[in-house]
């Protein structure tokens, strides 16, 4: 019977040594950043974003693709770090899609490799925050507010995009305040996100007085 099976004969410190060596093996074939290369980072991004294409971090992958934004914010690491990382607020680190980034950063063994969040854009709102703030911008019931069918925790519609073009538009409602924070400290070229934000947030000059000529 089952009592005869040849796992209930092994002493149960056979059975764990068994899976402390199989963790062993799996760690010995953990990825490195050399091997995670362009084609999986591709792949990864492209599950991510199927998954979850109102993420912040899959705008920016889209934006970049279409050289609307430009710099060290389209680099390969840049928003896919963007996604998996925790360094900038973003949850999502538990999707299939971050799987391979978390091994190669070694994310559950301390701080982030230095070159795994090197490319994060620094301030981009994360994905709770957008949805929370375009939610809040809405109850104003702007014609630029996205719309909102969704029963589930987030809405399809509530993108860095949108959040943009509703900060644009009205720079001075709360909600705007991440997205201020984002574009004072951009990486890379974003006036495609920011450009209202970056020249509202600089005076114009006065000009001084002219000195008068000698005689």
């Amino acid at each position: 019977g089952a009592i005869c099976n040849k796992w209930g004969r092994q002493p149960a410190i056979m059975r764990n040594a068994l899976v402390l060596l199989a963790a062993y093996l799996a760690l010995g074939e953990a990825l490195t950043m050399d091997q995670y290369n362009d084609t999986m980072i591709n792949a990864d991004m492209t599950s991510l974003c199927k998954a979850m294409p109102y993420m912040p971090g899959c705008s920016i992958w889209w934006a970049c693709s279409a050289s609307k934004v430009s710099g060290a914010i389209c680099n390969k690491w840049g928003p896919l770090s963007q996604i998996c990382s925790t360094a900038e607020g973003e949850t999502m680190y538990k999707m299939p899609g971050c799987k391979d980034y978390l091994q190669v950063c070694n994310i559950s063994a301390g701080p982030l490799n230095t070159n795994c969040e090197a490319y994060l854009s620094k301030g981009l709102p994360p994905t709770a925050v957008i949805q929370a703030n375009i939610s809040g911008i809405c109850k104003s019931s702007y014609p630029e507010c996205p719309l909102c069918t969704s029963s589930s925790k987030f809405c399809k519609n509530y993108t860095l995009d949108a959040l943009s073009t509703l900060c644009l538009k009205y720079p001075t409602e709360d909600g705007c305040t991440p997205w201020k924070n984002w574009c004072a400290k951009g990486v890379g070229t974003i006036d495609y996100y920011c450009k209202a934000a970056s020249t509202s947030a600089t005076p114009t000059p006065t000009p001084s007085p002219s000195s008068p000529s000698s005689p």
